[in-house]
């Protein structure tokens, strides 16, 4: 996700270095939509690990890790501010 909004950041900023914006305008609606649709993915699969959380309660399973197993952050309702990387 990050990368793609570097090159959406990169396309958008054209226009100021005085490149047209009719030049790269498809590009950029590509990439668009393709941050759109890894936005969409992403909440899908946090909301199939609650999914999958709430199944485990249900059959009373304990404990289980898969994957990571680094404890999970705190749920504190701060963002968290990630420094922007340039494009190459």
């Amino acid at each position: 996700m990050c990368d793609t909004a570097a090159l959406i950041s990169s396309l958008s900023q054209m226009s100021t270095n005085g490149v047209s914006v009719m030049i790269g305008q498809e590009a950029f609606e590509e990439a668009a939509a393709t941050f759109t649709a890894l936005t969409t993915a992403r909440g899908a699969i946090v909301r199939t690990h609650n999914a999958l959380d709430e199944v485990k309660t249900q059959l009373g399973c304990g404990a289980m890790a898969a994957g990571i197993t680094e404890a999970k952050p705190p749920k504190t309702g701060d963002a968290i501010m990630i420094e922007p990387r340039r494009a190459a």
